[in-house]
């Protein structure tokens, strides 16, 4: 059964995207539905992501609370 939701998608690739419907004879909705499908349904990687972690140690405080959103955000986008 259908169900209807909205997304923000980029407008060019929503271009594309009805461009490439109608080169196809067949809907957006199918165009959306097969690529999603396709990167839903694609084989996982074999072995997966490992995470190479690597502790620095500092010589002074943390330069940010990282349980504060907020601050964190701050931080990253170089507004502190």
């Amino acid at each position: 059964m259908p169900v209807k939701t909205t997304v923000n998608l980029d407008e060019e690739l929503l271009r594309l995207a009805r461009q490439a419907a109608v080169d196809q004879g067949v809907t957006l909705r199918h165009v959306l539905e097969e690529a999603l499908r396709a990167a839903v349904l694609r084989a996982p990687r074999q072995g997966g992501f490992k995470l190479r972690w690597t502790p620095i140690t500092g010589t002074g405080p943390p330069l940010v609370d990282v349980s504060d959103r907020d601050a964190l955000v701050e931080f990253m986008e170089g507004r502190h």
